[in-house]
């Protein structure tokens, strides 16, 4: 199920990080009470999880929306909002910073103005009321006025450099100024959009016949390896050598070795026995080959040295001879096809390249509808698709239709668009991988639509987005962000 806070990206990030970090009244209670953890820095300020912190009122706010999506927040999930909050009280320090260092600080009235329309002040007609004024204690109305103050700093970062409604003639009041060349420039962008027909062949069809092929050509990466083993952690390799030593002196059994606490079973079951045993599993588990040679080569019954593995330290034991693999079992063929996908996609690809060379030559002289309408043929075809340039998939131009899938992950393949726009009309293009897929574009022509004379509002609306994406973005990526979330996680969550 999709996490419902993993869209959230920088703009809104920037919108919650500049918006009412006003704390609840004490009426209403604080949960983050004794659980004071430190979630990491932006430069010498801590971003803590404790009352009060911009971290904890992010948490807080992000819990209620998790809540009024009617998503049930667990431990596992807990882990995106504390990111997600961490972001945004990273942005909302770095404002304020910003803001510190012009000398702007809001004026006694200003405060004030802005405390009389606090909720908690207002009556039942939406009014000021002096009696639920007054009936706050002055610790609250105080930390209420420090957090009114807070809001108007990051308030004013968020007019100065972006903006508000209010305007003076045609101009925004504060932020950036928007360019007329700049707007008509972006309104025209996507007028004109080229028109493909398209073969693809997804990679995911690879033919089982070009399975068994690898499968026989490769029989021993499939062979199952008979072993068990004892694994150490990283930092316990003295105690490896002795259990060694013990194993072969016989002081010590192995099955009595592997029901030890130091024994980490990292690749083996509670008895010890290797549980991932094929002979391309076993050798992923080293980080130097001739080790795993070593291993391999092992008389029956013997013990290998203390080795050094990808997790830890390692003993081994060869228990009998490798099984060779049987190509006819469902399980093993479907290893070797996992396989393949995972280790050897140069060969998929080179597989689906040649197949789309020689289909294209046919196309090219009975047209790609005769494609579409072979029976035997693997390909897909989609024909009279248009689309504009649009690299990065620009929301102020069109983008690749969605019902092109082949092309769902070309959006930001640059190789793709250089290849797509740099054809003649009529000119077929080489084959392009593009994610899952291979593909073959031929360039039919241009289309040209009038453009909408209400697209220079949207384009506004998309400069104020790429500005705020920009301003969230540098300050993430700054070198005083220090980010410890998992280790709070951690400390708030995997004790429980």
């Amino acid at each position: 199920m999709k996490k419902p806070l993993l869209y959230v990206g920088s703009v809104l990030i920037f919108i919650l990080a500049a918006v009412a970090f006003i704390f609840v009244p004490a009426k209403a209670g604080d949960q983050t009470s004794g659980r004071d953890v430190e979630f990491g820095k932006y430069g010498k300020k801590a971003i803590e999880y404790k009352p009060g912190t911009e971290f904890a009122q992010a948490v807080k706010r992000l819990e209620d929306y998790f809540q009024s999506q009617k998503q049930t927040l667990d431990n596992s999930n807990y882990i995106y909002v504390y990111q997600q909050a961490f972001n945004i009280a990273v942005n909302a320090i770095a404002q304020k910073e910003a803001v510190k260092s012009s000398g702007y600080r809001p004026s006694e009235n200003d405060v004030s103005r802005e405390m009389l329309k606090l909720p908690y002040f207002l009556d039942e007609n939406g009014k000021y009321s002096a009696l639920l004024y007054n009936s706050y204690d002055d610790k609250t109305v105080n930390q209420l006025r420090a957090d009114v103050e807070q809001q108007l700093i990051l308030e004013r970062f968020s007019e100065d450099y972006f903006g508000t409604s209010n305007t003076l003639g045609n101009n925004k009041l504060f932020g950036l100024k928007e360019n007329s060349a700049e707007i008509d420039f972006l309104s025209k962008m996507g007028e004109t959009a080229r028109t493909f027909d398209i073969i693809s062949f997804n990679k995911s069809n690879y033919p089982d016949e070009e399975v068994s092929k690898f499968a026989e050509e490769n029989k021993n990466l499939f062979e199952s390896l008979n072993l068990s083993a004892i694994s150490f952690a990283d930092d316990d390799e003295a105690t490896a050598k002795k259990v060694q030593k013990q194993l072969i002196s016989g002081e010590i059994k192995f099955e009595d070795a592997v029901k030890e606490q130091y024994s980490e079973k990292y690749y083996t079951d509670d008895a010890g026995k290797i549980t991932a045993s094929r002979l391309y599993q076993v050798k992923n588990n080293f980080e130097n080959e001739s080790d795993f040679e070593s291993v391999k080569n092992l008389a029956k019954d013997s013990y290998s040295s203390v080795l050094k593995t990808k997790n830890g330290y390692t003993i081994y034991r060869k228990d009998g001879d490798s099984t060779a693999a049987d190509f006819a079992d469902k399980n093993t063929f479907d290893t070797v096809k996992k396989y393949i996908t995972s280790n050897q996609s140069g060969r998929i690809e080179d597989y689906y390249i040649a197949l789309a060379k020689n289909i294209t030559g046919k196309a090219t002289i009975d047209g790609f509808d005769s494609i579409a309408a072979d029976e035997n043929s693997s390909a897909e075809v989609f024909l009279d698709k248009s689309f504009p340039l649009n690299f990065g998939g620009m929301s102020v131009a069109d983008k690749i239709p969605s019902d092109v899938k082949p092309l769902a992950a070309a959006t930001s393949n640059e190789s793709f668009w250089k290849k797509a726009f740099a054809l003649k009309n009529g000119d077929c293009s080489e084959p392009i991988v593009v994610g899952n897929y291979v593909v073959v574009l031929k360039y039919k022509g241009d289309s040209v639509t009038t453009a909408d004379t209400t697209k220079k509002d949207s384009v506004k609306t998309e400069i104020a987005y790429y500005d705020e994406n920009s301003v969230s973005s540098n300050i993430m990526n700054s070198d005083k962000v220090v980010n410890n979330v998992w280790n709070g996680y951690a400390k708030l969550h995997m004790s429980r």
